[in-house]
C-alpha cells in the first residue's frame, strides 16, 4: 500500500501542511508508505497548460514522475485552501496537466473509460469563513473534484472533509481537527 498527499499552500505555515504532516505521520507509522508532494515546491513545478493541438502535448519529465507515483499508489489525499469557492489555480492546473487523456481516461470507439481505478481519494479542505457560510451557499468544489475530476477518472472518493474559520480558531480546536485527521488516516 501507497498513500500519496498532495498540498496545495503557498505558505510554509498554512495550516495545510500542519493536516498533511498529521496525515503523513500516522500513516507512517502503520506499515503503510506515505509521501507528501506540495504542489509548491520547485522539485514539482508544472507549467501552466498551454498548447495549440492537444494532441501536440508531451508530458514533461515533471508530469512523467507524478504519473509513476500515482499509478504506484492507493490513496491520494488532496489537502488545499478554498479560495473563491475553488481549488488553487495550481491544484487545478496539475489535475489539467497530469491527469490526462492515456494516463487517467481515454476515449474508446467514442466511450468513456476511466484509466485509473482501484484507487482511492480523500479531500480536506480548510477556509478561512465560518462553516455555516456554506451551509446557506452551494459548495460546488465536492461535486467538481470528486464527480467530475476523480469519479471521471476512476478514482473514488471515501472522505470529503472541510473545516472552516481557520485563522480564527484555538489551539485546542486545531489539535481536535488533527485527531479526526489522524483517525482518518487509520482507515
Amino acid at each position: 500500500m501507497k498513500t500519496l498527499i498532495f498540498t496545495a499552500q503557498p505558505s510554509s505555515k498554512g495550516f495545510v501542511h500542519t493536516i498533511a504532516s498529521q496525515y503523513n505521520g500516522t500513516k507512517n507509522n502503520t506499515e503503510i508508505q506515505s509521501e507528501i508532494i506540495n504542489l509548491y515546491d520547485e522539485e514539482y513545478a508544472i507549467p501552466f497548460l498551454r498548447f495549440e493541438n492537444s494532441h501536440d502535448i508531451v508530458a514533461s519529465h515533471t508530469v512523467q514522475k507524478l504519473q509513476e507515483k500515482i499509478s504506484e499508489a492507493n490513496e491520494l489525499v488532496f489537502i488545499f485552501p478554498l479560495w473563491w469557492g475553488s481549488m488553487p489555480a495550481i491544484l487545478k492546473n496539475f489535475f489539467d496537466t497530469v491527469f490526462e487523456a492515456g494516463f487517467a481516461f481515454s476515449y474508446e470507439k467514442r466511450r468513456h473509460k476511466p484509466l485509473l481505478k482501484g484507487k482511492t481519494a480523500k479531500i480536506i479542505i480548510t477556509y478561512d469563513a465560518p462553516k455555516w457560510v456554506y451551509w446557506f451557499k452551494p459548495f460546488p468544489i465536492k461535486k467538481l473534484i470528486t464527480k467530475n475530476i476523480l469519479q471521471f477518472c476512476g478514482i473514488k472518493t471515501t472522505a470529503f472533509l472541510d473545516f472552516g474559520s481557520i485563522r480564527r480558531i484555538k489551539e485546542k480546536e486545531k489539535n481536535k481537527i488533527l485527531e479526526t485527521i489522524t483517525k482518518l488516516a487509520l482507515q
